[in-house]
């Protein structure tokens, strides 16, 4: 299902409210949710290639591959400094 204009927003604590979501759709054995929206993880292009590669690699060896684990590593994330003047990257 494709949601135009969608963009997840994170605010602290998210995660605690995403676990009951993330524990119900891994009782569907049959659907693997990947992508920045799919799994609601601010991930970058090649973390989105990386789950898709690696659900192909699930559904053909059977194989749990932690779709849930990719991109946790916060040493990753964007860092942004913020100034009265705006934002720098």
């Amino acid at each position: 299902m494709r949601i135009p204009k969608c963009y997840p927003v994170y605010e602290t604590g998210y995660k605690e409210h995403l676990q009951p979501v993330t524990d119900y759709l891994d009782a569907f054995h049959n659907l693997h949710p990947i992508g920045r929206y799919g799994a609601f993880k601010y991930n970058n292009q090649d973390h989105s290639i990386l789950m898709g590669i690696l659900v192909a690699r699930q559904l053909a060896t059977g194989v749990d591959q932690q779709l849930w684990s990719i991109n946790i590593d916060v040493d990753y994330q964007e860092k942004t400094e913020i100034y009265l003047s705006g934002y720098q990257s």
